[in-house]
């Protein structure tokens, strides 16, 4: 029953973050340094033969020196220092509070004044964000960091709630790779059992496929369990200090 109210809770709060950020209509950058760079409109400019930049009320400032970029389309985290040696890369918060929840997207879509789309329906739904792909996270004003176990473990460990669901993500971690080898072991060792003859496809075969694919059904399962301690995490209250006499 807890686990029910708390995925209502959790979409009802998506939904009323996503309506918040639509209205956000102010225009800023924040550069590496931490300045911040208000003005009534940030567009993203790839410079096919130059390097990319972003234009702040047609103000040029290169895309390397800037952290987070708010423009009509939404608020964005520039992943340059986690994909240094990688083309440009950008994420959309999707979702705001005291753990900031981020999705990859294309910055050609979302960098101008309104989003690029082709008017394609079903071209435009694979390449906008789906609000729903927890991808990476900044706490507060901090560096976007990659949505994972380690890091998440490390930033949560102080919301008893968010590390419960991080022990149920480790949990499915751990099922998943005991099918996997399951499903492999039962699979060489037929293999193994046929030397010397030729290798056929049989019972045992495909019941070492069932096990190891069986291990895909719980990715929803992780996916789940990131969300949850992330919502946690942003209705935890850090407990009042007490003041000895």
């Amino acid at each position: 029953m807890f686990r029910i109210l708390t995925m209502i809770s959790f979409f009802a709060a998506i939904q009323n973050n996503a309506l918040a950020q639509l209205g956000e209509q102010k225009c800023y950058i924040q550069l590496v340094s931490g300045e911040t760079i208000e003005g009534e409109n940030a567009v993203y400019s790839p410079q096919l033969l130059e390097y990319p930049v972003f234009l702040l009320d047609g103000m040029e400032y290169e895309t390397e020196n800037i952290a987070f970029i708010q423009n009509r389309n939404g608020y964005f985290a520039n992943l340059d220092h986690l994909f240094q040696n990688s083309p440009e890369r950008y994420a959309l918060r999707i979702r705001k509070g005291r753990i900031n929840l981020f999705e990859e997207i294309d910055m050609d879509i979302y960098g101008g004044e309104t989003l690029n789309v082709t008017g394609n329906s079903e071209v435009d739904s694979d390449l906008l964000a789906s609000g729903m792909t927890f991808q990476y996270y900044s706490l507060g004003a901090d560096k976007v960091r990659k949505a994972n176990y380690r890091n998440l473990k490390t930033d949560l460990a102080t919301c008893a709630p968010s590390m419960q669901f991080l022990r149920d993500y480790r949990k499915y971690q751990w099922i998943q790779a005991g099918l996997l080898a399951g499903g492999a072991g039962l699979i060489t060792q037929n293999v193994i059992s046929m030397t010397g003859g030729p290798v056929k496809f049989n019972p045992i075969m495909a019941l070492g496929l069932i096990v190891g694919g069986s291990s895909y059904f719980l990715e929803k399962a992780k996916s789940d369990a990131l969300w949850f301690a992330a919502d946690e995490y942003n209705k935890y209250e850090e407990p009042a200090l007490v003041e000895t006499p």
